[in-house]
């Protein structure tokens, strides 16, 4: 009997809890796998349902992989209980701009800049919107200075090359370019539909979150 009770707490030990789930989806999310990082986050929400942070990440995964219907709902229900959360109004703001809802996309970009107006990622998701409403000098702006905060994402680059050249700049707007093809070199490309590749966006409220406490901002 005492054997048998040591190798059930021995199992117990080793028993995978959401931690063990949630990172593997961080590890499958960040090498582009964003339905393998669905099933892992998944998972960890199986274990812990009221667990905002992975409810966050199962639902960016969604977004990526491109189960907009899905997503959506269980967004909006997150929203209604947390309207200043900031990676929720970040992910309602991505599926709003994928949308063509751009009005809307930038409210909520809005409020996540009221909470964090340096993110780079945010910027970058307001030049986006500048830029598909043929405001090209505003979308250029924006993603200088999302590229100010954080220039290691290709996706800066790849958008403000764009936005040069569709006003009129072709010289600037291809030096980004090369310089977007460069970075590109050495960046893994994305795989299994989502965002498409150059649109990945770059800051912290695009990106799942470790379960670690120091990570829940």
């Amino acid at each position: 009997m005492a054997i048998l009770l040591t190798l059930v707490l021995i199992a117990g030990l080793y028993q995978e809890g959401p931690e063990t789930f949630n990172q593997a989806g961080l590890e499958r999310f960040h090498t582009f796998d964003f339905v393998g990082a669905s099933r892992e986050f998944q998972k960890a929400q199986d274990l812990d349902p009221d667990n905002d942070i992975i409810m966050m990440n199962l639902l960016l995964s969604q977004f990526y992989a491109g189960s907009l219907d899905q997503t959506d709902a269980e967004l909006h229900s997150l929203l209604d209980i947390e309207e200043l959360d900031p990676h929720a109004n970040f992910l309602a703001g991505l599926i709003a701009s994928r949308e063509g809802q751009f009005e809307e996309a930038a409210r909520h970009f809005e409020e996540v800049r009221k909470v964090d107006p340096t993110d780079a990622g945010t910027l970058h998701q307001l030049g986006l919107i500048e830029f598909h409403e043929g405001r090209y000098q505003a979308a250029v702006d924006l993603f200088r200075q999302s590229i100010d905060l954080d220039n290691s994402n290709s996706a800066s680059f790849y958008n403000l090359a764009r936005a040069l050249i569709m006003h009129g700049e072709h010289q600037e707007g291809e030096t980004q370019m090369e310089r977007f093809r460069a970075m590109r070199k050495k960046q893994p490309m994305p795989r299994g539909g989502g965002m498409g590749d150059p649109s990945i966006t770059p800051g912290k409220y695009g990106q799942p979150r470790s379960l670690a406490k120091d990570s829940n901002r």
